[in-house]
């Protein structure tokens, strides 16, 4: 059983666990309806810990150019998912199978690996709004609503089964399973009735946000034929979204609802999708050969996405005047787009050209003043410089708006200790903490920001109220 399997078991079993009869509304409402089957804010108490889950059980991707590319089409896709009121998070996860899924909250995840099967950015958004589709649908609710009906001891028998399994003590597992083998399979039945129902949502929100609505459809008849005959990379997805012909079928006939609006895949998806590929070859040689031989000097979107692999590979090679020009032989053929720009910055950096580093960035950020990737690296440029002021006021920024975002915690604290506020640096490991739901080691950098804080009564009282607050909930976790 790989660790991926085991972590969605492990998740499952525990929510079963932790979840009271009491908040599961009496009546479910239609498919297709979202009437509320749990309180809001208890799902976003849940939704919470299912984002700690998922940064300590998996690894993120920290890239802030990646991050903020699957955030903007996540966002843009949910925008049209009748749900204005929810928060969405979006993240991509370093591993080359091909897996996606969603949980509390409208946590939506997916993995790396399933760029690197796609071919256009309408299946990537295919692959989103499905599991936008299951956040509508209140799919975790609906499975715990499902075991309501079998009655809880049965269900309690059924996690207690997918605990043994995800520490692989089969045996264990069949002897409690082993009675409920009818009750165990409708379970799944009821699942695969959600597969077909997040379909529906899913390609009305394609074609909602301006998708081909057979992008749906062509992703599923292209993982299907892909694992007809043996095991593929598509395997692991397909254990957790179970695929039929009639599920295909059935896409296939709900998207011919919706008139047919082509669209090209954008330049950003290529350039991502390359990025992903550089994560995940190390730099070898044989990357850079791929892309050498792939350059053709031309502006079509993959012809610009291969010159900017081979950049990459440059650099991952650490032949960094090669890389500088052929970054700068593509902005002038292609423009200074933000990707080329950050890009630029990362080469300059490596040759410890620091201020050309941040004039390269400062010109993307008059571009895009909002941009979550350029602020970041733009602080972390200011943070080399000792412009200690600079990136603080750009961390503090992205902190309002990105309250839960650790890896901009853990960059702040290291600028913070780097310029020795190391009260301010102990404070802000703490919140990354809290993020990451280390509640203890929080607990442990407030008290020793208290101790660099001693003769400020004012911080020394807000750092108190905050060890509080996390002590109260630490002990409400406990009981």
């Amino acid at each position: 059983m790989s660790e991926t399997d085991k972590s969605i078991i492990l998740i499952l079993a525990l929510t079963v666990c932790m979840w009271p009869a009491s908040l599961i509304a009496n009546d479910l409402p239609d498919l297709g309806g979202t009437a509320g089957i749990v309180a809001p804010s208890v799902e976003r108490l849940y939704g919470r810990d299912a984002a700690r889950y998922i940064y300590w059980q998996y690894e993120v991707v920290s890239d802030p150019q990646l991050t903020e590319y699957i955030e903007d089409l996540g966002t843009k896709l949910a925008s049209h998912s009748g749900q204005s009121d929810r928060r969405f998070a979006f993240y991509f996860i370093k591993d080359k199978a091909f897996n996606a899924f969603a949980t509390w909250g409208g946590n939506v995840a997916v993995n790396t690996g399933a760029l690197l099967q796609l071919e256009h950015e309408g299946e990537l958004a295919a692959l989103l709004a499905h599991e936008i589709g299951h956040v509508v649908q209140e799919a975790p609710a609906r499975q715990l609503e499902f075991g309501r009906q079998l009655g809880w001891p049965h269900l309690a028998m059924l996690a207690g089964a997918l605990l043994l399994i995800a520490d692989e003590s089969e045996l264990g597992a069949a002897a409690l399973i082993g009675g409920m083998a009818g009750s165990y399979q409708s379970f799944f039945n009821f699942s695969r009735g959600q597969e077909r129902e997040a379909d529906r949502i899913g390609i009305k929100i394609l074609n909602d946000t301006g998708y081909e609505s057979s992008y749906m459809a062509s992703l599923f008849e292209q993982m299907e034929q892909a694992s007809r005959f043996q095991r593929t990379i598509y395997s692991e997805y397909l254990s957790t979204h179970p695929l039929t012909e009639n599920r295909i079928a059935d896409a296939r006939n709900h998207a011919a609802q919706f008139a047919s609006q082509l669209s090209a895949s954008s330049l950003n998806f290529e350039l991502m999708r390359v990025r992903i590929q550089d994560i995940h070859s190390n730099g070898s040689q044989n990357q850079f050969e791929f892309y050498r031989q792939r350059i053709t000097g031309g502006t079509h979107p993959k012809e610009q996405a291969n010159v900017y692999g081979y950049t990459l590979s440059l650099m991952a090679l650490g032949r960094y005047a090669e890389a500088l020009e052929s970054i700068d032989g593509l902005i002038n053929r292609a423009g200074e787009r933000i990707p080329y720009l950050i890009l630029k910055s990362d080469i300059l950096k490596e040759l410890d050209e620091l201020q050309l580093a941040k004039d390269a960035l400062s010109k993307a950020q008059k571009k895009t003043p909002n941009s979550y990737a350029v602020q970041f690296k733009l602080a972390q440029v200011h943070s080399a410089l000792e412009e200690f002021e600079a990136a603080t006021e750009i961390y503090q920024v992205l902190i309002k708006t990105r309250p839960f975002d650790p890896f901009v915690r853990q960059q702040y604290a290291r600028t913070l200790g780097k310029q020795g506020e190391t009260g301010l640096a102990h404070e802000q490991q703490a919140e990354l903490y809290f993020i990451l739901g280390a509640f203890k080691e929080a607990i442990s950098q407030l008290k020793l920001a208290k101790n660099e804080f001693a003769g400020n009564s004012r911080k020394i009282a807000l750092l108190t109220k905050r060890i509080t607050e996390l002590e109260e909930e630490l002990k409400i976790r406990k009981n």
